[in-house]
């Protein structure tokens, strides 16, 4: 099964540059993922509502935070959703933890 390219943990088809009547249908939302590396999105994704984007981000956060959980002990990630004007109308945050009782790991 193929996998979806990806940028900034979601899906580049999602990030195309839209045609003029879908750009009038459809907002375009700009999501910024911040962890051990910052991702300022220029590119923006065109959604149906906030919900859709609310989705999109908790996914995509669930998605990452796997990720790093293969890699580390913890992590915490954090999105924030701005709009066409710049203005941020969301954020989301997900933390992971891993805390060994009685020392380190078997």
């Amino acid at each position: 099964m193929e996998h979806p390219k990806r940028l900034n943990g979601f899906p580049i088809e999602a990030g195309k540059k839209p045609t003029a009547e879908r750009r009038r249908i459809m907002p375009r939302f700009f999501i910024d993922t911040f962890d051990h590396i910052d991702v300022i999105d220029e590119i923006g994704t065109d959604l149906p509502s906030l919900g859709a984007a609310k989705d999109l981000v908790q996914r995509a956060l669930a998605e990452m935070i796997v990720e790093e959980g293969m890699r580390r002990p913890s992590a915490e990630l954090r999105a924030v959703v701005r709009d066409e004007a710049g203005r941020r109308v969301m954020a989301a945050t997900m933390t992971m933890g891993i805390e060994w009782a009685g020392g380190e790991a078997a």
